[in-house]
């Protein structure tokens, strides 16, 4: 939300504090029904986004409040993230194309990602 928003100096954001509110959603967490009982219902959503560099600019325009992930939001210093009370988890996934030729780096991110996830 942006950091001038009535909720933004909040510790933690409730249901209740989002009820009424326009909604932006990542696209995939809305289709699979990941968002549960945060969103009251689908008419409260009035975007979606796959990225959220694009719904940054949504909400910093006013137009509503995005659920995300906690330091996403980095390219928009206008910006400021409230976490959710109770908090909940979601998967997130990496992929690239099959037969990928790789950078050094690339493959130590690789490993580092796969050494986190068996932990």
């Amino acid at each position: 939300m942006p950091r001038d928003d009535e909720l933004a100096s909040r510790p933690y954001i409730t249901k209740e504090d989002l009820k009424g509110k326009p909604l932006i959603v990542s696209e995939q967490a809305l289709i699979n029904g990941e968002l549960g009982e945060w969103v009251e219902n689908k008419e409260q959503v009035c975007a979606t986004y796959n990225l959220f560099f694009n719904a940054g600019f949504m909400v910093s325009r006013g137009m509503g409040y995005a659920l995300t992930i906690e330091g996403i939001y980095g390219a928009h210093e206008n910006l400021v993230f409230v976490p959710l009370e109770p908090s909940f988890r979601l998967p997130l996934f990496l992929g690239w194309k099959k037969y990928q030729a790789f950078s050094k780096a690339s493959l130590k991110f690789i490993e580092l990602v796969k050494r986190c996830h068996e932990n």
